[in-house]
């Protein structure tokens, strides 16, 4: 089937989804309060954004205290000295990437080498300008 990546595109394209989502990056947890303020919007604003991220599956709710847990975090690679997004979601976007024809292993080494089509794709629907290697 394959990954909607306009989808994804679609839920990050607000400037304050993405600050919430950045914001949960390391791999903790936040209070719709605390992420309100990150992505510098009212609390009200910030649980309609949250909602749906829960619906998009980029965030879940987990606890008690329904705290919003992520499922990615930042990651740098020690082999290539290199951020890269890890987790359930780096995994799953690295699988249809490569299925799709987006990127290519290189020989060696771990990092991938994004295709013509890749480059294209990644243009349209996510708004990435990558240069084809």
């Amino acid at each position: 089937m394959g990954t909607d990546f306009a989808a994804v595109g679609r839920l990050l394209r607000s400037p304050a989804r993405a600050a919430m989502l950045e914001a949960l990056l390391d791999g903790g947890t936040a209070s719709a309060s605390e992420l309100a303020a990150a992505a510098s919007v009212k609390p009200s604003t910030a649980s309609g954004h949250l909602a749906v991220l829960v619906e998009g599956r980029m965030i879940e709710v987990r606890g008690a205290r329904a705290q919003r847990r992520n499922f990615a975090r930042a990651c740098l690679d020690s082999t290539e000295r290199r951020p890269h997004l890890a987790g359930a979601l780096g995994a799953a976007l690295c699988q249809s990437v490569l299925r799709a024809g987006w990127a290519r292993r290189r020989r060696s080494g771990r990092g991938l080498l994004i295709t013509p089509l890749g480059a294209a794709q990644f243009t349209e629907f996510l708004g990435i300008a990558t240069t084809p290697q």
